[in-house]
């Protein structure tokens, strides 16, 4: 059991390392939109699919470790695990301080991802709106006078001329 919890504790610690990575990437992401720097922004994209395997095995060899002590790995929550320690146990203490870090920083982690989203989504309805002033309309628009007004002119931005 000792030695489960031990290689659970480090399987923590590498999770919370690869949360800082991601959390350090979405943030590098962030100051990409909002500098407008869409290579950097899609570097920063590619950059991240290998963190997020590899918290996707380190979550496989979590599994695994608690299936190999008995837990089934998918229903046992780290308070259940450490609601069934003895007080006096030696990983209570690591396995409490690596409980609370990772709630703290997966918590931020999904909050600045929703954030991010929710960003760039602003981002292409000013986008759209802006694309969509510069093109004529559909149908004529009619004025008070019930005549219909000239159409706009096709701008040259749209046609690559300045």
């Amino acid at each position: 059991m000792n030695a489960c919890l031990s290689e659970l504790a480090a399987i923590l610690e590498q999770e919370i390392a690869v949360a800082e990575e991601l959390e350090r990437n979405l943030s590098a992401q962030k100051q990409a939109v909002l500098d407008w720097n869409m290579d950097a922004l899609l570097a920063e994209i590619d950059a991240r699919a290998p963190w997020l395997s590899l918290l996707a095995q380190l979550e496989h060899k979590r599994a695994d470790c608690l299936c190999q002590s008995g837990f089934d790995g998918a229903a046992v929550t780290l308070r259940q695990l450490l609601g069934a320690l003895p007080p006096n146990a030696p990983e209570r203490d690591r396995l409490t301080v690596l409980q609370g870090d990772s709630k703290k920083i997966f918590r931020r982690l999904q909050a600045d991802e929703r954030y991010l989203h929710e960003l760039m989504e602003n981002l292409l309805g000013h986008i759209h709106g802006a694309l969509n002033s510069l093109l004529p309309p559909g149908s004529a628009t009619y004025g008070e006078t019930g005549v219909a007004e000239l159409p706009r002119p096709e701008t040259t931005l749209l046609h690559g001329r300045a």
